[in-house]
């Protein structure tokens, strides 16, 4: 892999990162139960699939 790819692949990967802590923090502030809604966050799509049971 050439350098410019690589930077490519590690910038995208660090913004990622950037927005999922962001992410987090907002959740964190405007959110009455933050535990809950970050499983949510990470899970919620997989809901559907009717084999997680959030309680």
């Amino acid at each position: 892999m050439n350098r410019e790819k690589t930077f490519n692949i590690m910038r995208t990967f660090v913004s990622m990162i950037i927005a999922v802590i962001v992410a987090f923090i907002i959740i964190m502030i405007v959110s009455d139960d933050p535990i809950k809604s970050i499983r949510l966050f990470f899970i919620g799509h997989l809901l559907n699939l009717d084999i997680w049971e959030i309680s």
